[in-house]
């Protein structure tokens, strides 16, 4: 397929996708929605439209990547479904006679979404990240899993048995066979259960061999795929505690904003993996999670084991508390960053803290594309650290120490000093403090501010000054070797321009010479050579 056709044909199931989850959201809200079923309601459609997004992407972009056109039929599948569905409980609804049709859409709704289940489910993991198997040992995983996946739809499509997904069917209106032929087909999802697990198994080997840029796609996947396994198990654990519709409600939103990481997430690794790093994600989401079951297990031993064993209490203590002490706990050090950078700003205003500013500037420093943009960015720390009404970065080239970089940036014009790096440093105008950087032993320059009017230097800035000129020594060299570097270009550049200058000079001269000495004498003994000619006549 050219990439041109690929394209148009991914955006064109995606706009089918949301035209189909929007007229059956609409008629769903129509009809009005039981307040148990809104967070499905929401989200699932959210949940398929990100599929459908990322699976859009990727199939325009790499045509051949199975990953993309997975993720389109799936949410085509489950969309087609629930418009079907919603079709049939608007008519249901309004008491319009139930034909032929409908009674068909019901049909179709109640199992067309079953492939939406278990492709992703395995292909997704058996195939990523670019669309092929690891090896070709692992094509009969491929083909279990195609076995397994065709007959689960022939038994939804097709069973006996009772149709629980439809609206207003109780049996399959076109079922086909007896019980014994569909007791063999139920063999299906043995197979389907082996293809889901041998999928993971495949994702797990090929993270185990691979290294580089794959290593960081497929940990994207491995890392949206335990995300989902942890949700389910919460959820689980939720169904069982809080038997009850909030509930319900709860383990229903857990898993489908977990289920919304798989497509974000391959979307991201197979797109633009290099933006993100995923080992930040991942030792992030391993802090909280450990953090959020030590807290759970602490509070559940004290809050339930601790008054049945000690105080002989029979019946446990609600776990309501529990969960909420749980929220809270975890809540609390975000609250605390947030508060204490609230007292940041009002002690040291809209300016950030003099170390947030040195830690930005540690760790910008090294990814500076220009090496020009090094000083700027000094002299900004500097003064927006301290506060100060100027900072000035001071760079020594040659036998001058410069002025090379200040800020803000109209606060100081061109200042040249002489300095020769044995002698101390000159007394540099308009300065209240002044620190010299060395590198080697070497002094290379210095860093001088000049705080307000009325205002004196705290330790803390000059503790501030001092780290930051213990960190500038490198970069003062780098830049003062490009100094030099550019001064001596110039100065060939000058030399250059200065031979050319007397070559022309010189054969202007030249020139001159010719014109006012030998010229005139040739012509003048031209002209008497017409005269002796003349008179000889």
């Amino acid at each position: 397929m050219k990439p041109r056709t690929a394209s148009r044909l991914a955006w064109s199931l995606w706009g089918l996708v949301v035209a189909l989850l929007g007229g059956g959201m609409v008629l769903g809200f129509l009809g009005g929605v039981p307040a148990e079923e809104w967070v499905f309601v929401i989200l699932f459609p959210g949940f398929l439209l990100a599929s459908a997004t990322v699976g859009a992407l990727i199939a325009s972009r790499q045509a051949r990547n199975a990953i993309g056109w997975i993720f389109l039929a799936t949410a085509l599948v489950w969309a087609i479904s629930q418009a079907a569905l919603e079709i049939v409980r608007y008519i249901d609804r309004s008491g319009m006679a139930i034909s032929g049709w409908v009674v068909f859409l019901d049909w179709l709704g109640a199992w067309f979404f079953a492939p939406g289940i278990y492709l992703p489910a395995t292909f997704v993991f058996l195939l990523f990240p670019d669309g092929r198997l690891p090896s070709r040992r692992w094509w009969p995983v491929a083909w279990i899993s195609a076995i397994g996946i065709t007959g689960i739809v022939f038994l939804a499509a097709f069973g006996t048995g009772p149709f629980d997904d439809a609206v207003i069917l109780r049996s399959n209106p076109y079922a086909v066979g007896g019980p014994g032929l569909w007791n063999v087909v139920q063999f299906s999802w043995g197979l389907a259960f082996v293809g889901i697990i041998g999928s993971a198994a495949a994702l797990v080997v090929r993270l185990r061999r691979s290294s580089g840029a794959t290593r960081q796609q497929l940990k994207w996947l491995a890392y949206a795929g335990v995300i989902v396994v942890a949700a389910f198990v919460i959820a689980s654990t939720i169904w069982s505690v809080f038997q009850s519709e909030v509930g319900n409600v709860l383990g229903q939103a857990l898993i489908i904003l977990a289920l919304l990481l798989v497509p974000v997430a391959a979307g991201i690794a197979i797109l633009r993996h290099r933006l993100y790093e995923i080992d930040v994600v991942i030792k992030k989401t391993v802090v909280f999670g450990v953090l959020a079951a030590f807290i759970t297990l602490v509070y559940a031993a004290i809050v339930l084991l601790v008054p049945i064993l000690v105080f002989d209490v029979s019946t446990p203590v609600s776990l309501l508390p529990a969960v909420a002490a749980v929220f809270v706990a975890l809540a609390f050090q975000p609250f605390r960053r947030r508060a204490n950078r609230l007292a940041n700003r009002l002690v040291f205003g809209r300016r950030a803290t003099p170390y947030e500013l040195l830690s930005e500037f540690s760790g910008r420093v090294g990814n500076e594309q220009a090496i020009e943009d090094v000083l700027p960015r000094m002299a900004r720390v500097l003064g927006e650290g301290t506060g100060a009404r100027r900072a000035d970065v001071w760079l020594r080239v040659g036998g001058n120490l410069r002025r090379a970089a200040t800020w803000p940036p109209d606060g100081g014009g061109e200042t040249r000093l002489p300095f020769d790096g044995d002698d101390a440093l000159p007394n540099l105008p308009d300065t209240d403090l002044v620190e010299p950087v060395a590198h080697r032993g070497e002094v290379l320059g210095a860093l001088s501010l000049a705080k307000p009017r009325g205002e004196t230097v705290r330790p803390a800035e000059e503790t501030l000054l001092r780290d930051l000129a213990s960190q500038a020594g490198l970069v003062l060299r780098n830049v003062r070797l490009t100094a030099e570097l550019e001064d001596r270009l110039r100065q060939l550049q000058e030399s250059r321009q200065r031979l050319v200058s007397a070559q022309d000079e010189e054969r202007r001269r030249l020139e001159r010479n010719i014109h006012d000495g030998a010229q005139q004498q040739l012509v003048a003994l031209a002209v008497k050579l017409r005269l002796v000619e003349t008179m000889a006549r």
